[in-house]
């Protein structure tokens, strides 16, 4: 019993030693914070603290994974007859491969696996005996071993349990502590009256984070969080009002036909939900004419049109100095737009290897590795749009109105899939429904 408390006594100081303690500002002191939601994106754990409050993100995964005392995987009996037992400890939710391959490296047996937070349990057989490697795959992680099997029998793994009570993940019953591995991303929603911002980071020391409010308050009276990417402040949500700020409607277009009649003209306006159901919380859909309010674009000024008070419609320009920050910062900038679920996923072949989730192109791609997306706070869901014609479709996908025109009949949106890399533009017919994102003034 003693040898035991002291071993527990020594995990409990490891993780306190990793503890990062985040505070909450406003610049300036100007704005009182109400609350904070905070939210790690790759385990999609959320609590709510106020915002005077600090937030202790406690880390668990590095000191379970370098202690021997405490092995991230093992797999016993090793050797063993005919099946053995593989348990591996994940502390957040994570796809990945559980695969057995001969020492050739030919994948004998491959299983797409969802890890759940837990030791999480297999039971593994190969057809026939003699030493094979064992590969648990994660974006995160890889980890090998030998087995030995000493008779026949057949190809298989199959998932068991979980067990979810699994003494070394038990989180903290503080209500302000939630528990990141190294590498998480971590979401912060400020509050402050019907005010919020956005902030997204990689937590790696105790630090007090500061940020601005502003007013984003549509014609509607809705009020929309906003995100600081580079030099200029988005809107964090699609746009989801049916009046200007000055209070005049916007004519809600449902019937097909009605949409198919609409011209590719700047004067043309409606809007719609996509498959006409507004319970969906994707934001609206606006044709051009609407997005702009029927105004004569002219190169370089800025636009309201359907956008609050304080805020306008994004050109070509604006659009692409997000691509361009974001690509000098690092990363896939398809991914670091993109909500980190929601996607449909993207694979186009099976792993060939240990290696795959650090060597395959699909890993950059929306749809893939979901977890790792929204670096930005842009919170991109796939909403989908309607056509010209007045069928819905792309549900899959996201597109957002430019400013910028081509010619009398054609603007650019800008838009991603699950399988986009990138952001892309292109031009196309004003009588399409896309959604809007507005950029402050």
């Amino acid at each position: 019993m003693k040898w035991i408390l002291i071993i527990l006594a020594l995990f409990t100081t490891k993780l306190s030693a990793q503890d990062i303690e985040i505070n909450f500002a406003s610049e300036g002191n100007l704005f009182d914070i109400d609350e904070v939601i905070v939210t790690n994106l790759s385990t999609d754990q959320m609590l709510t603290i106020g915002g005077s409050e600090s937030l202790i993100l406690s880390q668990i995964t590095t000191d379970i994974d370098t202690d021997k005392s405490f092995p991230k995987a093992t797999i016993v009996p090793n050797p063993y007859s005919t099946q053995t037992n593989l348990n591996y400890r994940s502390s957040h939710p994570t796809k990945g491969f559980v695969q057995i391959a001969n020492l050739s490296g030919k994948i004998i047996v491959s299983k797409k696996v969802f890890f759940e937070i837990g030791i999480n349990q297999f039971k593994l057989s190969i057809a026939k005996p003699g030493l094979y490697l064992v590969h648990v795959i994660t974006p995160k992680d890889n980890f090998s071993c030998k087995i030995i099997q000493e008779k026949p029998s057949v190809n298989s793994i199959i998932e068991t349990t979980i067990l979810k009570d699994d003494p070394y993940l038990l989180k903290s019953k503080s209500n302000n502590v939630l528990t990141y591995s190294s590498g998480d991303r971590i979401s912060y929603l400020l509050k402050s009256g019907n005010l919020s911002t956005v902030v997204n980071e990689i937590p790696s020391a105790t630090k007090t984070i500061t940020t601005n409010f502003f007013d984003c308050i549509d014609g509607d009276n809705n009020p929309y969080p906003i995100v600081q990417i580079g030099n200029q402040w988005w809107m964090a949500e699609n746009l989801n009002t049916t009046t200007y700020s000055n209070g005049n409607p916007i004519p809600n277009v449902t019937s097909e036909l009605s949409w198919n009649n609409l011209e590719n003209s700047n004067t043309s306006k409606a809007y719609c939900h996509f498959n006409n159901n507004n319970a969906l919380e994707y934001g609206a859909l606006y044709t051009y004419g609407a997005t702009v309010n029927g105004a004569t674009i002219t190169e370089g000024n800025q636009v309201q049109g359907v956008c609050p008070d304080g805020w306008h419609v994004p050109d070509n320009t604006e659009w692409t100095e997000l691509v361009e920050y974001l690509q000098n910062t690092g990363g896939y900038v398809g991914k670091a737009i993109a909500a980190h679920k929601g996607w449909e996923e993207y694979v186009e072949e099976e792993p060939v290897g240990p290696s795959f989730f650090a060597q395959s192109e699909e890993y950059g791609r929306v749809g893939n590795n979901q977890e790792d997306n929204n670096r930005s706070g842009f919170n991109a869901i796939p909403a989908g749009y309607r056509m010209s014609t007045g069928e819905f479709e792309g549900e899959g996908g996201a597109a957002w109105w430019s400013l910028t025109e081509s010619d009398s009949e054609y603007a650019y949106k800008w838009g991603l899939s699950n399988e986009s890399y990138n952001l892309w533009g292109e031009d196309t017919g004003k009588a399409s429904g896309y959604q809007v994102r507005c950029v402050k003034d």
